[in-house]
């Protein structure tokens, strides 16, 4: 503790990013917030994790204690999910030995993460939890939507109370709460088996030439900034880079088809994706016996979540709006640091 102020350090530490927030909650309140990330894929090189998490903790500055969650767990590099928890836990160790550290549990308890895991697995993809317990505080009656680089997070809050049917991703992707689509890493062709062109369906190649950052490129909705994750091609990430990259999905490329031509086929593609989207959220919501629920957005997706909202004439709101612009994209950390400083001060 910091006089009467708790200062706390929240973690998202996923396969391919590791996101942090540090907050001072005083007074039942976030005082001030600021927040880091940094794109790093754990396959190629898990070792070096705790230094990338000593130096986002470098550039936020200290804490009291710190919260974890995490989806790096399921990466392929760790034989099991079991694995993958424990290495976590033990860089996290590693790279602050000094501060108290505890986990996020499915549960949505905190588990002190200085003494033996009994079932390692109860941390593993929380940050999901973390986001949707924060954001039932102030928004009792809401469908968070929630659009990364890689996936997107359906949870129905009803009275306060996270009504999710599932808890791990399996059940999660069952209940389809977890769609396994983003703005950026999804390849296209994860996304549709067809792309308009000459009047016809053509099929595409079962190729990993184009992802969904090349079709939002193309479409003037992420920024060179946002396609912080490699190129499939190992080239540039301009319009025209990521024109030529999705013209290759049916087996051509720049100088074979027309500008207007590609641009077709990447609104074909997000319409697609919008389409899988908007049927998931209708399907959580009338699990639950209503026509429509307040959508509340987050991610690096919020614009898809506007999009869907919009098709199915539903309100939305962004999160930023409450959480503030700095923590839009950001929110599982976030509620990380606010429920562990919550949870904390009230100890």
């Amino acid at each position: 503790m910091r006089g009467n102020a708790c200062v706390t350090v929240g973690w998202d530490i996923g396969g391919v990013s590791t996101k942090a927030a540090r907050l001072v909650y005083h007074q039942r309140r976030i005082k001030t917030l600021q927040t880091a990330d940094q794109y790093f894929e754990i396959w190629k090189g898990k070792e070096r994790l705790p230094s990338v998490l000593r130096t986002l903790s470098k550039a936020l500055g200290p804490a009291d204690a710190m919260a974890v969650t995490m989806t790096a767990e399921l990466s392929d590099v760790f034989p099991t999910k079991t694995h993958g928890v424990r290495y976590v836990v033990r860089c996290v160790r590693k790279a602050f030995p000094d501060l108290p550290i505890y986990g996020l549990d499915v549960d949505g308890g905190f588990l002190d993460l200085r003494r033996p895991l009994r079932d390692p697995r109860v941390l593993a993809a929380t940050n999901w939890l973390a986001t949707a317990t924060l954001l039932a505080r102030s928004r009792p009656n809401c469908l968070l939507v929630d659009i990364g680089s890689t996936t997107t997070d359906i949870i129905p809050i009803l009275e306060g109370r996270i009504v999710a049917r599932g808890r791990s991703d399996t059940d999660r992707l069952l209940a389809g709460e977890l769609i396994y689509t983003g703005v950026l890493r999804t390849p296209v062709s994860a996304i549709t088996a067809v792309l308009p062109l000459r009047h016809a369906r053509c099929p595409v190649a079962s190729e990993y030439f184009a992802i969904s950052a090349d079709v939002y490129r193309i479409l003037g909705r992420l920024e060179p900034r946002d396609y912080s994750c490699s190129t499939p091609d190992g080239r540039g990430k301009s319009q025209a880079a990521a024109r030529q990259r999705l013209a290759r999905m049916v087996c051509a490329d720049a100088e074979s088809l027309s500008e207007r031509e590609v641009i077709g086929m990447a609104r074909f593609v997000h319409e697609t994706q919008r389409a899988q989207i908007v049927e998931a959220m209708r399907r959580v919501v009338r699990r639950h016996r209503r026509r429509t629920l307040p959508v509340i957005a987050t991610g690096l997706g919020t614009f898809l979540v506007r999009d869907c909202a919009r098709t199915l004439g539903w309100p939305v709101e962004n999160i930023a709006v409450w959480l503030g612009a700095p923590a839009a994209r950001h929110t599982p950390p976030v509620g990380a640091a606010y429920l562990l400083a919550e949870w904390l001060t009230e100890r």
